[in-house]
């Protein structure tokens, strides 16, 4: 969730984005508890979304005049990868913003993992004894969404009096460490208290880190920096769903969440040590 006080660019998309997330958890917790059995459903509605939002961009029309404005290209391809090339040379000289795009990327490893594997750490980790499957998953889902909503408010409230640097750094240590909880127990109860920290916490380090590629890029930039960035995180983070699910099979799905946070706090430790992280 991005603040509008703390972010002075982008701010109604992000928070807009983030604040769909928040509600999409507990919504798919709903989802889950009240479908039982069925639960490939709320995949089929979410994936649905996606093509009403596809249909809605479809009936966007932009002006004429902004056509005039823009830059002539002779070819739409040549001109996406000029932009992601210029947004990767700034990226790439901005030494705060790569390392933050390169901590970020090991300590979202996590995310990833836990994005595949709730449902079944829910079904085969969790003992079911407190809360059954698969309303265990939805109770954790809505857990994430409510440390998110949680996370938003306190950051958004003191942050701007914090350095970002160490925000970014607790905001990767506790997450990580909530995560290797999580991974750990089959207690429901306990599972659900570190979902809520890391919902918290994942706030903690993406809202200073958000507010820094805002601070630092020009606003002509933004779209081609940000676009870099999401890509190398978001495919660390599609690489480690793909890795998590494969090993699923042959190992408790528990275990590699685990792990996974061990990685999210070295991550923590890493950052620490950069002064270009840690100072800003």
């Amino acid at each position: 969730v991005r603040r509008e006080d703390l972010i002075p660019a982008n701010g109604a998309n992000w928070t807009g984005e983030t604040m769909a997330d928040i509600v999409g958890y507990p919504q798919a917790g709903v989802f889950v508890a009240f479908l039982g059995a069925n639960l490939a459903l709320p995949f089929w509605v979410d994936a649905f979304t996606y093509i009403i939002s596809a249909l809605l961009l479809a009936g966007l029309v932009i002006p004429p005049a902004v056509h005039a404005a823009g830059p002539r290209v002779s070819s739409a391809i040549a001109a996406f990868v000029e932009e992601l090339r210029e947004g990767w040379h700034f990226l790439r000289g901005e030494v705060a913003l790569f390392q933050n795009t390169l901590v970020s990327v090991v300590a979202q490893l996590s995310i990833g993992a836990t994005l595949a594997l709730t449902v079944v750490y829910a079904e085969r980790t969790l003992s079911g004894e407190i809360i059954p499957y698969p309303t265990n998953y939805a109770v954790l889902e809505a857990a994430i969404g409510v440390g998110n909503l949680l996370g938003g408010f306190v950051v958004g409230a003191i942050g701007a009096r914090l350095r970002k640097g160490w925000m970014v750094i607790t905001g990767f240590a506790v997450m990580g460490l909530a995560t290797i909880a999580l991974g750990l127990t089959s207690n429901e109860l306990l599972a659900v208290g570190a979902a809520v920290v890391i919902g918290i916490f994942n706030l903690v380090y993406v809202i200073p880190s958000q507010t820094l590629f805002a601070e630092r890029t020009p606003e002509g930039m933004m779209g081609r920096v940000v676009a870099i960035r999401s890509s190398i995180v978001m495919g660390a983070l599609t690489g480690a769903m793909a890795v998590s699910s494969g090993l699923a099979d042959q190992v408790d799905a528990g275990v590699i969440i685990a792990a996974t946070g061990v990685l999210t706090v070295i991550a923590a430790v890493i950052a620490a040590w950069l002064p270009a992280v840690r100072d800003v």
